[in-house]
């Protein structure tokens, strides 16, 4: 019976008996069709060349993910980041159809093309995989050419791309990142220095072969888009020497890669948009809070270090000197207002006319619009170049050398100062105050406008009247006494490019924001793009004016170092001879203390050099923040520099850093006083910079102290010595024996006994230190320290006083000698530029 039901023919007939009962029986459902459900995701099958933004969106919609590489594949994350989470938030809200929509229209064409064009201009720097390929140190079969190319063929080396994994691009790296890719490429330099000097001839003498390998190393530097060391060509050896040690060292690639880093960056940045008014202004936020965290760096590091005086072993708190110097913004900006209300006075006098000009740059170097359009989907500007504001910058800076070379032809005399400022899109422009003679106004005016026009005049031709609308890239206004003095014009472009000081209440017209919130929007755009904010024109340099600051300072200290030797007799009697002359009361010496009396000598002291009248007035007008007065002693606001009798002077000093370049450091002034050049040293301290000690001992410090005991866990014995008195005396035996009949002169040895160092007018100096520890009597003797120093004394240079007694030290040190703490300028010559 089980045979027949498993024939084939009995299975045949059951199965369409089944069939013709389900036709007669069930319903079914009208066909319907069949939507595509994703795939669900899975850690595994995720392309590995994905940013994270695009690991994001694949995971929310994987089905679009080909078609979204053309938006998202060759951006950097930090800029795709955005458009990402607005992506995700239309997906989940609106759907899919609605998310595609908004990046086809906010990451379409426009954005597209502005993103390519400015990557394209950073194309040759350096990448993680580029440099893996010239160095040979990955697997070839991963890259489009397989073939292994050899060292010397560069071009095909650079050319190699990654087949399967996505380049990240400079802008996309942190600082270690930086840090190993410049060791990287300082390996690779240093492998092709020693295949270059290799394949030069043996016969060749070694300054042609160091200079060849140089120019070889520097044409490989360009292929990277970095300007190579001395990008002017020089067949000087020393050149080349340094050049080479900068090559191939990390440090410099470092530095060179990590500026190269910020600038593309934040041109990108600028590309997508982040900089503009309706986004973050003048510069975008990565460049703000980057520039927020480097200070917060840099004031952390001068916080937890000290000056020390190698001389002296004095300490000084090195906050304190910044706070004093230019890098206090509050500093740099009374300097600024001082200089331009002394130009001024001097326009007063020399009866000048003063002009406030405004360059702008051509709409096509502007990225974008304060507001939109009526119809366009963006604020962009269409036919934007793609240029940064160091190019907007550049351009500035050409226009401006024509407008100098006419008006040097046209024989128009002219000083005055300049302030650059950015757009609400990062793009500079310039605020420029002139002072000129009054018959030669209309003509510098011609002057001015016909070359800020020159570049695309057509743009500014007005389609209805056919007239020149030259305001829209330059305007000129006349200073007006009556309404406002020069000073008060450039007042408020100085404040709001350095603090925002006095402009409470002031709201931006380019930003609509308030100005002090933007001043530092506008200094980190200023550092980012190594941009000179403020520069003056004609008159005399500013380095002189501090320099005889110093020495004038040091002139006053020496005074007052000399009052601190008077007796109060003598010091009466000084008193008395000062207000000889004076008419009107005063206050007798009898009824004030000898320190209110030194104080006020001190104040009422000017400072006089044993020269002639007008160096001697100059270094007044200096000492007492009179612009005017240094400028006319330096010849006048006209005078060129090889005419100015006081200059700078500078200390050169050989082999004076890693590389081997001689420094150079201002060490004072040189003055001409007609016949001969007298150098006047302004930097006496030398003073370095040092990590401060976790913990201060005074307890340890006591115990080196005579008659006095140490702590009680420390290495010194407290049991009972030799008699204090008897090691006094021969003290002070050996002092007389070391320094001869000064030493009981003026109070020396108190001096010495108290820890002071005593200078000597041959140039020796004298000092007590603490000597090895006697083990029998458990006593720390103190020693004579004896050094010779060629360091100058600023006594007996001066008119104002006698020739003062032997110097000593003071008992409180004067703290008005400063080091040069000022932070890195704002900006950088063309030559420290980095890119090509």
């Amino acid at each position: 019976m089980s045979d027949v039901y498993s024939t084939p023919e009995y299975i045949r007939n059951a199965s369409i008996a089944c069939q013709n009962w389900a036709q007669q029986t069930l319903d079914f459902a009208e066909p319907q069709p069949i939507a595509l459900i994703p795939a669900k995701v899975e850690s595994d099958r995720t392309p590995d060349d994905m940013t994270i933004s695009e690991r994001r969106l694949y995971k929310v919609n994987p089905a679009d993910h080909e078609w979204r590489r053309q938006y998202f594949g060759d951006l950097p994350d930090y800029l795709a980041r955005y458009f990402a989470d607005r992506y995700i938030r239309i997906f989940e809200a609106e759907g899919r159809a609605a998310a595609n929509v908004f990046l086809r229209t906010y990451m379409g064409e426009d954005l597209h093309h502005r993103i390519s064009m400015v990557r394209h201009r950073y194309r040759h720097l350096p990448t993680f995989q580029k440099i893996a390929v010239m160095n040979d140190e990955v697997d070839q079969s991963d890259f489009q050419h397989t073939q292994k190319a050899r060292k010397g063929t560069l071009d095909k080396m650079m050319q190699k791309r990654s087949k399967t994994r996505r380049v990240r691009i400079l802008a996309e790296l942190d600082k270690e990142e930086i840090r190993s890719l410049a060791a990287q490429v300082a390996d690779l330099f240093e492998k092709q220095f020693h295949e270059f000097i290799d394949s030069c001839s043996p016969k060749e003498p070694y300054e042609y072969r160091m200079i060849q390998t140089f120019e070889q190393l520097s044409e490989m530097c360009r292929k990277f888009g970095i300007v190579p060391p001395y990008p002017k060509q020089s067949n000087l050896l020393e050149e080349a020497e340094c050049g080479t040690g900068k090559l191939i060292k990390e440090k410099w690639w470092k530095n060179k890669l990590w500026r190269a880093r910020n600038i593309m960056r934040e041109h990108l940045a600028i590309a997508m948009g982040a900089v503009s008014k309706i986004a973050t202004p003048y510069c975008s936020r990565d460049c703000l809070e980057e520039h927020k965290a480097q200070r917060k760096r840099n004031w952390d590091m001068i916080s937890n270090h000290e000056l020390f005086d190698e001389d002296t072993e004095e300490t000084a708190q090195l906050e304190d000197m910044v706070l004093k110097s230019v890098a206090n913004p509050a500093i740099r900006r009374h300097e600024l207002m001082t200089r331009v209300r002394g130009c001024e006075d001097l326009a007063a006098n020399m009866e000048l006319a003063g002009q406030f000009y405004t360059l702008t740059a051509p709409s096509k170097y502007h990225n974008s619009r304060k507001r939109r359009k009526k119809g366009a989907k963006n604020t962009f500007v269409e036919h934007w170049n793609g240029a940064s504001p160091r190019d907007t910058q550049q351009y500035l800076c050409r226009t401006w050398a024509k407008i100098r070379a006419e008006m040097a032809r046209a024989e128009i005399r002219w000083f005055g100062i300049r302030v650059a400022e950015p757009h609400h899109d990062g793009t500079p422009h310039w605020h420029i105050l002139l002072w000129l003679k009054p018959e030669d106004v209309k003509a510098a005016k011609a002057i001015f406008i016909d070359y800020a026009v020159e570049e695309d005049r057509d743009e500014l031709i007005s389609k209805r009247t056919g007239k020149l609308l030259h305001r829209a890239r330059c305007d000129v206004k006349t200073i007006d006494p009556e309404k406002g003095t020069a000073t008060g014009y450039i007042a408020k472009y100085i404040s709001k490019n350095i603090d925002g000081y006095a402009m409470d209440d002031a709201i931006s017209k380019e930003t609509g924001q308030p100005v002090q919130d933007m001043a530092k929007n506008v200094t980190a755009w200023a550092s980012r793009w190594g941009i000179r904010q403020f520069q003056f024109f004609g008159g005399a340099p500013v380095t002189v004016w501090r320099e005889l600051r110093r020495l004038a300072n040091l002139d006053r200290n020496s005074f007052a170092k000399y009052l601190f030797e008077l007796k109060r007799k003598e010091l009466n009697q000084l008193w008395t001879d000062r207000n000889r002359d004076y008419v009107g009361p005063h206050m007798p010496a009898h009824l004030m203390k000898g320190k209110e009396i030194r104080q006020r000598l001190v104040d009422g002291y000017q400072p006089k050099a044993k020269l002639n009248d007008q160096i001697s007035e100059t270094l007044q007008a200096a000492d007492t923040g009179n612009w005017q007065g240094y400028v006319m002693g330096q010849g006048g606001p006209f005078a060129k520099r090889e005419e100015h009798p006081i200059s700078t002077h500078y200390e050169v000093t050989p082999f004076g850093n890693e590389y081997g370049e001689a420094v150079r450091r201002v060490k004072g002034v040189d003055i001409f006083n007609g016949e001969s050049t007298e150098t006047k040293i302004t930097r006496v301290r030398n003073w370095t910079i040092r990590k401060k000690s976790a913990t201060d001992s005074p307890a340890g410090e006591s115990a080196l102290d005579l008659g006095g005991s140490a702590a009680s866990r420390s290495s010194v014995n407290n049991c009972t010595g030799a008699r204090t008195d008897r090691f006094i005396d021969d003290l002070k035996a050996a002092i007389r024996k070391t320094i001869g009949p000064t030493a009981d002169s003026d109070g020396n040895i108190s001096r010495l006994l108290a820890g002071h160092t005593l200078f000597t007018n041959d140039g020796a100096r004298y000092r007590l230190r603490s000597g090895p520890l006697n083990r029998h009597s458990g006593s720390v003797p103190l020693e004579i320290e004896t050094t010779f120093t060629t360091k100058p004394q600023p006594y007996g240079d001066w008119d104002g006083w006698d020739e003062p007694k032997e110097p000593t030290s003071p008992k409180h040190k004067p703290d008005k000698d400063q080091p040069d703490l000022r932070f890195p300028a704002s900006w950088q010559s063309d030559d420290d530029w980095p890119l090509i």
